[in-house]
């Protein structure tokens, strides 16, 4: 799910009543992508958001982050310093880092003499896959430690 789909989510879901509910929805996905991290700043309603969120589903579920930032800059995207260090305590605690570089797949796919991948995989499928080499991209992986 994009993050500013989430972040939409979440404020719709307060202004509807549906808040709670769509907390505990949020909180047992066994897999959450948030992707596009860090492509915009977030705000301290959104912030408060992702601190409820990343407190829910630490240790409990499994979250990848992936964006074009990498890891350190992450701080210079929540307003609230101590919102922000522990958010990002729960989220790089026991975390796998992984940046890839490479050519972007969309410069690929887009090109006259690749219409697919030449495995015969779609992007979508590629990605699923975890095939694809998006340049660059910086993946956090934050699995459930039981």
């Amino acid at each position: 799910m994009l993050v500013p789909d989430l972040l939409l989510l979440l404020s719709a879901a307060k202004m509807d009543g549906s808040y709670m509910e769509q907390r505990k929805k949020l909180a047992s996905v066994p897999l959450l992508i948030p992707d596009d991290w860090g492509l915009r700043a977030f705000s301290p309603e959104d912030t408060q958001g992702m601190m409820e969120l990343t407190e829910l589903r630490y240790g409990r579920t499994t979250t990848v982050i992936a964006g074009q930032l990498l890891h350190d800059k992450w701080y210079d995207m929540f307003p609230a310093p101590t919102l922000t260090n522990a958010i990002l305590d729960r989220l790089v605690h026991k975390a796998y880092k992984f940046n890839i570089t490479g050519e972007s797949m969309r410069k690929r796919w887009t090109s006259a003499s690749l219409k697919r991948h030449p495995a015969g995989l779609t992007p979508v499928q590629t990605a699923s896959c975890g095939r694809t080499t998006l340049s660059p991209l910086s993946v956090q992986m934050f699995p459930a430690h039981r």
